[in-house]
């Protein structure tokens, strides 16, 4: 009896010690993991957030007519002045962040906070200085729901509303070594034309460069079909590509011009040097070869440009153009995505004055 009330204790011992270091470990791993409970999702773009900002979409049944989701903003980062046509509901999980209405005092939020936002109510939230912090977002009514983004939270009116007098200095990242990769993307979409065989034929290509004022490099694989009209007759066209030429560009670099006549895939005309100027293409050049640059599998055109031809609608009152009003298409690796172009940020060789 002895031995077996001896057994029995030493196994409940054995239990417990096991039960708590899992729970121990457990607890460790939750503390020492950024990621919240919900997953944090895709990283923010665009201009309504003031740094590092996640979504993650967790219901968007359109049958509901709502949207669920979950927003993880870095300490100090908060979204802009915007309000909502119907509302929204604000569930705090966690970390610490602020939620402030237009002319009221900022209301701290903690876990277990719910803000419920009324309608056309000018507002933002966002992470207090010290903390990480997420909240799920409910919109409700989201075929009637829009959103009005406004200006951006400044510094100062964060200061204000959170109660600090200076923001914590942000510690500079470290750099990781990723090896030879490619990296000066995005860059334009363009549509090369050329003339094989007495057929206009065209292809589409991002792999250019600037070489000083007047001539650009453009960077082909030796197996382009196009490669061999450009050695024999030396000269191309560049066509810059808009979002309305776009699906035809897209589909001018899937197929091959070995397999099938492109040459009335694009209305075109022929410019001065003889080459297939694009007419739906606000922007081309017309480009004579000086040299070829051979590399590992790819030809390197050295192009010296002798005409550009621009829609009157791109350029401005002094016959320069306009890239406010033309927007090239853009094309960035590894993602193989196309881009719409930015916004201007500011005017070269005067941000340093300022």
């Amino acid at each position: 009896m002895k031995k077996s009330k001896i057994l029995s204790i030493a196994l409940l011992a054995i239990l417990f010690t096991a039960c708590s270091n899992n729970n121990q470990t457990t607890e460790t791993m939750k503390s020492e993991s950024n990621e919240p409970v919900m997953g944090l999702g895709n990283k923010i773009e665009g201009v309504n957030f003031t740094g590092d900002a996640w979504l993650n979409t967790l219901s968007a049944e359109s049958n509901y007519d709502c949207q669920v989701y979950n927003v993880t903003f870095a300490p100090t980062v908060r979204n802009s002045w915007h309000s909502h046509a119907v509302g929204q509901i604000l569930l705090c999980t966690e970390g610490v962040g602020y939620y402030q209405e237009r002319g009221k005092p900022a209301q701290r939020l903690e876990v277990g906070a719910v803000v419920n936002i009324p309608a056309n109510v000018e507002h933002w939230h966002g992470a207090a200085p010290d903390s990480q912090f997420t909240h799920i977002g409910i919109t409700p009514k989201v075929s009637e729901n829009s959103a009005e983004w406004l200006e951006p939270v400044s510094d100062e009116e964060y200061m204000k509303a959170v109660g600090v007098s200076a923001l914590p200095v942000k510690t500079q990242s470290v750099k990781r070594n990723i090896g030879s990769v490619l990296a000066l993307y995005p860059k334009p979409v363009t549509v090369i034309g050329t003339i094989n065989e007495g057929k206009a034929n065209f292809m589409t290509m991002t792999h250019t460069g600037i070489i000083g004022h007047d001539r650009i490099m453009l960077s082909m694989r030796k197996s382009h079909h196009s490669n061999k009209a450009v050695r024999d007759i030396r000269k191309l066209s560049v066509n810059m590509v808009d979002e309305a030429m776009l699906p035809r560009a897209d589909y001018a670099g899937t197929v091959s011009g070995a397999n099938e006549d492109k040459s009335k895939l694009f209305e075109y005309t022929i410019g001065d040097e003889g080459m297939p100027i694009i007419n739906d293409s606000p922007l081309t050049m017309e480009c004579v070869v000086e040299d070829i640059y051979e590399t590992e599998g790819f030809d390197n055109f050295i192009c010296k440009i002798t005409n550009t031809y621009a829609n009157d609608d791109i350029l401005d009152v002094d016959g320069k153009i306009d890239y406010n009003s033309f927007k090239p298409v853009l094309f960035e690796m590894p993602s193989y995505q196309y881009l719409r172009t930015g916004e201007v940020i500011g005017k070269c060789r005067t941000l340093s004055k300022n």
